[in-house]
């Protein structure tokens, strides 16, 4: 039986793609880069996350195996809270839902 976190990614929510939830991803990934560029960054297995403001439980996360310093918009993953990916490419490291969902 697989796992939620490595479980496919269902086709896009229709706010993925939204603007709204585009410039967040982006955002996100910005502050990756950003961190990385200070200096912040210990390699693939830390995370960033953001909250969707829709009272939905989902948030963005960044992926399992890049660098910050690689992290795109694009790169960016939803989730929910128990970790199933709703949207997004990559993969997400497990360790990752233990602090982020949980808060």
């Amino acid at each position: 039986m697989a796992s939620s976190l490595h479980a496919s990614a269902v086709p896009h929510d229709a706010d993925f793609s939204s603007n709204e939830v585009r410039a967040q991803r982006d955002d996100l990934a910005l502050a990756l880069r950003a961190a990385a560029y200070h200096g912040l960054g210990e390699g693939v297995c830390n995370h960033f996350s953001v909250l969707l403001a829709d009272g939905s439980d989902r948030f963005l996360i960044n992926p399992r195996g890049l660098h910050w310093s690689e992290v795109g918009g694009d790169d960016i993953v939803l989730v929910d809270a128990a970790g199933t990916r709703l949207a997004g490419r990559h993969e997400v490291e497990p360790t990752a839902m233990f602090i982020h969902a949980a808060i």
